[in-house]
């Protein structure tokens, strides 16, 4: 699994993302790997990959509607499902791309 980073660019009150790709973060064997040029990015991409992610799942049924805590640990599909969240904190966007695994 691929996400690539597109960064933000402001124009007025308008933001859009650059067209071109500014790196990307790949699942590999279980391991993460981030490919950015910048180091300052790299480390933050670095933190915000290393540390579990909360999020809220909903579990409706015809009878009720539950929503349920979840934690997304780090080097897992689920977690480069939700990251992808947290990136706009550092000014980026994430566009996944799935290869070929089977994802449940």
């Amino acid at each position: 699994m691929k996400i690539d980073f597109y960064k933000e660019v402001k124009a007025g009150d308008n933001i859009a993302y650059e067209k071109t790709s500014s790196g990307s973060a790949e699942l590999i064997e279980g391991k993460t790997v981030i490919k950015v040029n910048d180091n300052e990015l790299k480390q933050k991409l670095e933190k915000i990959f290393s540390e579990p992610i909360h999020y809220l799942k909903s579990n409706a049924s015809k009878t009720m509607d539950v929503t349920i805590e979840k934690i997304a640990q780090p080097d897992t599909f689920e977690f480069f499902r939700q990251v992808k969240y947290k990136l706009f904190d550092v000014g980026l966007k994430g566009i996944i791309e799935e290869n070929d695994f089977e994802i449940k």
